[in-house]
């Protein structure tokens, strides 16, 4: 099993290429659990007790065999090559002397000779240093190609002085160079890896490597894998992506998405939102018919229209189980709406205005802003005769944290419901758009919702999508 990843060399980038190998490792070796070590060595190494020189960045044990990596990230020379300078340089961290001295270290350990030694590096080691072997005993020219294809002999004469004794060819057997640029795209890229999936794995790496041994405080602790390699994939989220608002980041990889924003050319009155909801409509059939999974967190810059309609499409009666992200002055949480949560948020400024009309439609004022909305509402009402039996403003102080969503979207469902003899219910609304999903997402047993968009461009309300609880099945 993985035993160690110890933090990179100094710069962050270094730390992200060590991490993202060892995530890339654990997830190859999710598939088959190795069995446990009778014995912890990296808990040797870091508190003193043994020493393994370089290749002491990540131990692995599989198949009875023993291998110690040493991930390598070069900032100043991305893309440089490893030449035969940085092998013969005693004062490279890439020195065929360290490695050779940290081989005779690790072969006190395993004197069976059932260990590999490995090094990882973004440098451009593909078809100039490739596997170091040994045919018919002697150190062949493919140990070397290439960059010192004219100085073989004179190379091959050195590394030998440096590295006397028989251990030698023994050493050249075990010694293997991989390239990896960017370790984060080999995992990303399989598409029978979640993302999320290996996100978690990540953040959990980059945790544990920060932990430290207890009395030992300049030692660096990393606990053993045994629970992240019984981790049900399950467990962890679909990631959704839905843009509207902003060109579609291509650099981000969901499991699923849309790009609105490519289909929006003109104005507001110019968007058909009917295709919009089938589009998010298809998103959830794939999902039942490609997955298992109902547990779906997702990442959105949309419109609120659009996320009224993703929560719901997704809405509790469907069995889906959502989550989203929200950002606030560059802080992200996670938003969850949590049904067993009854609370109702009671520190909330409510205004009721009723109408001796005799009409069916309660217009619903949410605003979460410094600026009123009630005025624009006004306007539009008057302007387009709308009559109304009440006008409910619930006024929500911001920053809203996420532990107040559940007992807000409570409040806000008891005031949807409470009057009798609504036919339909029009919602204004200046909000998170999480929240709006979430409203979305628990609009079960409502009479018809009305929703509106805000034009900036002409500074009022126009409708955008009526909502019928006949509508998802």
């Amino acid at each position: 099993m993985t035993e160690i990843l110890k933090r990179g060399g100094g710069i962050q980038e270094g730390f992200e290429f060590q991490y993202w190998y060892g995530v890339k490792l654990i997830i190859d070796w999710k598939v088959s659990p190795p069995k446990d070590l009778s014995f912890p060595p990296w808990l040797k190494q870091e508190v003193g007790l043994e020493n393994y020189g370089i290749f002491d960045d990540i131990l692995m044990y599989k198949d009875s065999v023993y291998r110690y990596y040493q991930a390598k990230n070069s900032s100043i020379t991305i893309g440089g090559i490893i030449d035969k300078n940085d092998l013969l340089n005693d004062k490279s961290d890439l020195s065929i002397l360290k490695m050779f001295k940290s081989y005779l270290k690790i072969k006190t350990i395993h004197p069976e000779g059932n260990f590999q030694l490995i090094i990882v590096s973004n440098r451009s080691l593909a078809g100039i240093l490739r596997k170091i072997f040994l045919k018919d005993k002697r150190i062949e020219e493919s140990f070397i190609i290439n960059t010192v294809k004219k100085k073989k002999k004179e190379f091959r004469n050195e590394i030998q002085i440096k590295c006397k004794g028989d251990d030698l060819q023994d050493f050249l057997r075990k010694l293997l160079f991989i390239h990896s640029t960017a370790p984060e795209n080999e995992i990303l890229n399989k598409p029978i890896i979640p993302t999320e999936y290996s996100k978690y794995i990540y953040n959990w790496v980059e945790k544990i490597a920060h932990k430290r041994i207890e009395n030992s405080e300049n030692k660096i602790s990393y606990g053993d894998l045994q629970d992240l390699l019984k981790l049900d994939k399950n467990n962890i989220p679909l990631r959704l992506g839905f843009y509207s608002k902003s060109e579609f980041p291509t650099e981000i990889l969901y499991d699923f998405s849309i790009d609105f924003f490519k289909n929006i050319n003109g104005s507001l009155n110019d968007i058909n939102w009917e295709d919009f909801k089938d589009e998010i409509e298809e998103i959830r059939k794939r999902i039942l018919a490609e997955t298992q999974k109902r547990l779906i967190k997702i990442e959105a810059l949309t419109h609120l229209t659009i996320g009224f309609l993703i929560g719901f499409v997704f809405r509790s009666t469907t069995k889906f189980n959502i989550q989203i992200v929200q950002n606030y002055n560059d802080i992200e949480e996670l938003w969850t709406y949590k049904s067993e949560n009854k609370e109702i948020l009671d520190d909330i400024d409510i205004n009721h205005e009723i109408s001796i009309s005799n009409s069916k439609n309660l217009i619903l004022c949410l605003e979460a802003t410094d600026k009123p909305l009630k005025p624009v509402v006004m306007e539009y009402l008057r302007d387009n005769n709308v009559e109304y039996k009440q006008i409910t403003e619930i006024k929500l102080k911001p920053p809203i944290k996420a532990e107040q969503v559940t007992p807000i979207i409570n409040l806000i469902k008891n005031n949807m419901l409470k009057i009798n003899k609504i036919n339909t219910i029009h919602i204004f609304c200046a909000i998170p758009l999480a929240l709006a999903i979430l409203l979305g997402y628990n609009f079960n047993a409502m009479p018809k919702i009305q929703l509106y968009e805000f034009n900036m461009n002409e500074r009022n309300y126009i409708p955008s999508y009526l909502l019928r609880q006949k509508e998802s099945r």
